[in-house]
């Protein structure tokens, strides 16, 4: 009866008040046999049954502390033990999840960074359109950053002044080959009007001063 309620400890005392009765006895020594190898199983799950429980508690408060590392292996320690764990293979789930955030997060940052230093130093060498290339690029990694913000605009900006100064040498050297051909035809109002136009555009231009006369 007592075997049969799962009473095992029990069960050993009755079996071994059987032998004290009737040593050798077939059947009190199969009870008492069966009887403690279940005692045995039953302390070795109470046994799995703790360390499970101390992985998951381990593994759970790391993941809180975000040591990811450390949640991974006491999850798989948890899993060693029962590894069709519903618990157990949610919180693996969940940290494995967390560390790819992680490795993600990691190369969006070493991508910015190499984007801002390259274009750093393209903007410091006059290289204006790789320098916004790069500003461009470190904006696509983190929108609306100040840093990458503040690269694109220098070399808009420096990219912009380039091409002022290359219109503004256009329009000299136009008005001053305007000026020096309506000289040759003595048309000296023409040739002052297009002197005055690269006075203009360089004050003080020896040549265009020298034309003037």
């Amino acid at each position: 009866a007592a075997f049969a309620q799962k009473a095992y400890g029990e069960a050993v005392s009755q079996a071994n008040r059987a032998l004290g009765i009737m040593a050798g006895d077939a059947a009190a020594l199969k009870l008492k046999n069966d009887a403690e190898a279940r005692q045995n199983d039953a302390r070795t799950q109470a046994e799995r049954d703790r360390n499970f429980a101390s992985a998951m508690e381990s593994g759970r408060a790391a993941y809180d502390q975000t040591n990811y590392t450390e949640a991974l292996g006491q999850v798989n320690l948890a899993l060693g033990i029962n590894s069709r764990d519903a618990a157990a293979l949610k919180l693996k789930s969940d940290i494995e999840a967390r560390q790819s955030e992680i490795v993600a997060a990691q190369e969006l940052e070493r991508r910015y960074k190499q984007a801002m230093d390259t274009g750093r130093a393209a903007l410091s060498r006059g290289e204006y359109g790789t320098a916004l290339t790069q500003a461009n690029a470190a904006l696509g990694e983190k929108p609306d950053d100040p840093a990458a913000t503040k690269l694109k605009t220098d070399a808009q900006a420096a990219q912009k002044r380039i091409q002022t100064e290359a219109e503004l040498g256009r329009n000299y050297q136009t008005a001053i080959d305007a000026a020096r051909a309506a000289y040759r035809k003595k048309d000296y109002d023409g040739a002052l009007t297009q002197v005055n136009l690269a006075l203009g555009i360089r004050k003080d231009d020896p040549t265009a001063l020298k034309l003037k006369g």
